[in-house]
């Protein structure tokens, strides 16, 4: 597999994950208020709410194990050299 057909997927993959959390997080407070009565469409919404969640936070969160995005680096990268 070329490597603009795996971004493409991965890309694919970031945007149903993101459509996904978001349906489930509007349908999770629209019945947490009480403003819809859920049918099994809705309870699967609901439930997997926390499958999202852990996938968005293992593995594309800038706090999934392994990520150095807050880590510091070398400190001689971090410097300007000069004006």
């Amino acid at each position: 597999m070329n490597a603009a057909r795996r971004g493409l997927l991965v890309f694919a993959a970031i945007l149903g994950l993101g459509f996904a959390l978001l349906q489930s997080v509007t349908v999770a407070v629209a019945w947490w208020r009480d403003q819809v009565e859920p049918g099994w469409w809705e309870w699967m919404w609901i439930a997997l709410l926390p499958v999202w969640l852990f996938v968005f936070f293992r593995y594309f969160s800038i706090l999934r194990p392994g990520a150095d995005a807050c880590a510091p680096g070398d400190p001689k990268k971090l410097r300007h050299p000069g004006p």
